[in-house]
């Protein structure tokens, strides 16, 4: 069996054990450096041997991992991730699975907006409307649909936000990346607006400039997003340990110096479903089912600097201890340039 070079030369690998849902000890299982690669856009992977088939379940230290590699400041592409079986070094397609490194944080199933409660609650501003939509979602039944249409008026900056009203959800200091899906639509005189058509903004986060544009994002289709935490934005080191609210907003063009900003007559549709917090270094697991004849499996991933790659399909089953023994492999990096791709969630956990 033939193996890049550049494969050869830079395949690290790390041996960890994990506990096992039985007692019974696995043979050690030298890393097999032939085994090919499954796809050249994904640079890392970790070896895991499973016995038997059923439910298995994998915990990795994304960060620790990282660090191994010497990128101690890398993120986690959580949607990157996907398991491929083996069977004599050749990999076949990858299966479905299931991880708990991302936590939901809000959804598109209910729409607060009574300040009074004692519940997180959407507020809208100035031309901007809210309202629940149930003919787009990735996940539920419905999506938060949030309408602006630039009229005359005083303001020169307006959005709208979640407030999270001193609820536990506030406290984002475990999580490294924040994603999320958006769906823009825009008419025709705003489409010069486009590719990055809102501010995102941390309010409470404790930097000096809490906001910063919001990301490229191709109309008229699902949007994956991610948003680093660990830096945000300009921010080094954000408190995210008690924020006040999410906020999406724009800037309206007021005089002919605020060229760029939306104009009188400009109409903008956000579709958003889905929000989910990462953390990479926690208890979070990758879950799936085994097949009895695979020899072995890969978890292929990558960086958020990356992203990019098509959304995994999603495995839901009750999981089980396995003994498992994975190990690294980092192949050279490449940069490469992917089109967003609309996300399908078979399921929200």
């Amino acid at each position: 069996m033939k193996m890049n070079v550049g494969h050869k030369l830079s395949l690290l690998i790390i041996i960890l054990t994990v506990l096992f849902f039985k007692s019974l000890m696995l043979p050690e299982v030298h890393a097999e450096s032939l085994d090919m690669w499954w796809d050249e856009d994904w640079p890392y992977r970790l070896r895991v041997t499973v016995e038997g088939g059923g439910a298995a379940s994998v915990n990795i230290d994304f960060s620790h991992e990282f660090e191994t590699l010497g990128l101690p400041e890398a993120l986690l592409d959580v949607r990157s991730i996907r398991v491929v079986p083996y069977r004599d070094g050749v990999p076949g397609e990858a299966i479905p699975y299931e991880e708990t490194y991302s936590t939901s944080l809000i959804d598109g199933e209910s729409l607060n907006m009574d300040s009074t409660s004692s519940e997180p609650y959407w507020v809208e501003e100035d031309l901007f409307t809210l309202e629940l939509d149930s003919i787009r979602s990735t996940q539920g039944v419905s999506s938060v649909h949030a309408q602006f249409e630039h009229r005359r008026n005083g303001s020169t900056w307006t959005g709208f936000r979640y407030e999270f009203n001193n609820s536990p959800t506030m406290d984002w200091s475990d999580h490294e990346v924040l994603i999320y899906d958006v769906w823009p639509e825009v008419n025709d005189s705003a489409v010069d607006q486009s590719p990055d058509l809102y501010f995102f903004e941390l309010e409470g986060c404790g930097c000096i400039i809490d906001w910063f544009n919001g990301p490229a994002i191709v109309m008229d289709m699902w949007n994956p997003v991610s948003v680093s935490l660990k830096p945000f934005g300009s921010c080094a080191a954000p408190d995210a340990s008690a924020l006040e609210n999410i906020r999406f907003s724009v800037k309206l063009r007021r005089d002919q110096i605020n060229v760029g900003f939306y104009d009188e007559g400009d109409v903008l549709d956000l579709w958003l479903d889905n929000f989910r917090l990462v953390d990479q270094d926690g208890a979070g697991e990758i879950r799936w089912e085994a097949e009895a004849d695979a020899d072995a499996y890969y978890i292929y991933f990558d960086t958020l600097t990356h992203e990019g790659h098509p959304p995994p399909g999603i495995f839901i089953k009750s999981p089980m201890l396995i003994r498992e023994t994975y190990r690294f492999g980092l192949r050279p990096l490449r940069r490469r340039s992917f089109a967003p791709t609309p996300p399908l969630f078979l399921s929200n956990h």
